[in-house]
């Protein structure tokens, strides 16, 4: 495996500077994408579901790729809730500032 790697950098090293940068461009994008979507994905979690909602899920059988393409995109609907405050907090009394006391 080890050698394999080293000949495909030998031969990355061969080609023009352009197609380098391209494929390492490329390569990190790639990456930074995974990193992301799973980022993205663990908040999922930390977010309160309605019990009813749990329930009907529990009661359907998903295979695993719709199962993980569906929370990715509720996480990304969570991360665009938090964004652009769908989810604003609102305050019905005003805050009292009373000076001198601890």
């Amino acid at each position: 495996m080890i050698h394999h790697v080293e000949n495909h950098i030998e031969k990355m090293r061969e080609k023009p500077e352009h197609v380098r940068k391209q494929y390492a461009f490329l390569t990190s994008l790639g990456v930074t994408m995974i990193i992301f979507m799973f980022w993205v994905a663990s908040f999922s979690g930390s977010f309160a579901l309605d019990s009813a909602v749990v329930a009907t899920e529990k009661a359907e059988v998903k295979s695993p790729i719709s199962s993980l393409t569906a929370n990715v995109g509720d996480a990304f609907g969570y991360v665009k809730d938090m964004i652009f405050g769908a989810n604003q907090a609102k305050y019905e009394s005003e805050i009292e500032v009373v000076p001198g006391r601890n």
